[in-house]
């Protein structure tokens, strides 16, 4: 029988390099995801890319390697194209990507915001709590 430690590196080892996107206008938080990835990053587990808006990201995403696994998060609320019409792109274009939404909304709010018109994987609430989003995407 396999403890909660011995199935997170089973799970590691399975699954492929992710390339992950933070888009979020808040460009310091840059920062934020270099330092708290930084071992995956080391480690060749992870690819990450920051994209400061919707089109930015939809660049990326047209760049990275598709045989790796892609994952997105997206902030909600961002100018021009907000996260929620990101994600309708996104779903559009790229529908094997994973995306994740960021919020400082409640989550019913949220919930009645997307009601059924996008495909996420997940809502992450900040301030975030990266040891969570780790192990919620499999790292």
């Amino acid at each position: 029988m396999l403890i909660a430690n011995e199935m997170v590196y089973f799970k590691r080892m399975q699954s492929s390099k992710i390339n992950l996107i933070a888009v979020d206008d808040e460009k310091d938080l840059n920062i934020l995801f270099q330092h708290f990835f930084r071992n995956e990053i080391k480690q060749d587990l992870l690819d990450l890319s920051f994209a400061h808006d919707a089109e930015q990201c939809m660049k990326l995403l047209t760049e990275i390697n598709t045989s790796n696994r892609i994952i997105v998060l997206s902030d909600i609320n961002m100018p021009d194209i907000n996260g929620i019409e990101l994600t309708k792109m996104i779903n559009k274009d790229y529908p094997n990507v994973e995306v994740y939404l960021i919020t400082a909304y409640q989550k019913d709010h949220i919930q009645d915001k997307i009601a059924d018109t996008i495909q996420i994987k997940g809502i992450i609430h900040k301030p975030i709590d990266f040891q969570t989003l780790k192990f919620d995407i499999g790292l």
